[in-house]
């Protein structure tokens, strides 16, 4: 049965900060099971490493259109090696990225849009029509990312999830603590118009 109670259960910022605090941290396997418990999509996209072909993984991903055909998802990114929180937008058919990331959702989707503000119409057709399709469903690259990362999740068992919900209340704890003490001001960046 589902006996969930509801004080228990993390309303949806705090739960988007828990996710940011773990992989903060480099807890990626704990951002990725606390994103799985609490039902919040993680999407993938392509990437090289070493010549070779990776999965990239993104937490908390939503679907957003750019315009022009360009349709994709923004999302954090689960592998990032530094603390630093990474907004990606991945486009839908080829899963590359657009844009070189943002601690922001908004910035993202801002600065993708700059990116193809800088296109003729005739580029976008023709990036459009010449990107490569990915083949592979989310739940291929899922099992290639896994492998990747050295994680098995069929280990887990009941316990694990009973440990990452008691981390990701430690967390949520400290994310609050950590909020109302140093509200980071989003940088404010003056563009001269002319």
């Amino acid at each position: 049965g589902d006996h969930r109670d509801l004080h228990s259960f993390p309303t949806r910022r705090s739960s988007d900060l828990t996710i940011a605090e773990f992989l903060s941290d480099g807890e990626v396997e704990n951002a990725y099971e606390f994103a799985k418990l609490q039902d919040k999509p993680i999407r993938f996209g392509v990437g090289q490493s070493n010549g070779k072909q990776i999965a990239l993984a993104y937490a908390l991903a939503e679907p957003v259109d750019l315009g022009d055909g360009f349709k994709g998802f923004v999302g954090l990114s689960l592998d990032k090696k530094n603390d630093k929180k990474e907004w990606m937008f991945i486009e839908e058919n080829s899963r590359l990225s657009i844009g070189f990331g943002s601690p922001t959702k908004q910035g993202i989707i801002k600065e993708a849009k700059e990116r193809l503000a800088q296109l003729s119409s005739e580029q976008k057709a023709n990036l459009l029509k010449n990107s490569p399709k990915s083949e592979k469903t989310d739940a291929e690259f899922e099992q290639q990312w896994l492998s990747q990362i050295g994680y098995n999740p069929s280990q887990n068992d009941d316990e694990v999830k009973a440990d990452v919900k008691a981390k990701a209340e430690d967390k949520q704890n400290k994310a609050i603590g950590d909020e109302i003490l140093n509200q980071e001001p989003e940088k404010v960046t003056t563009k001269v118009v002319d």
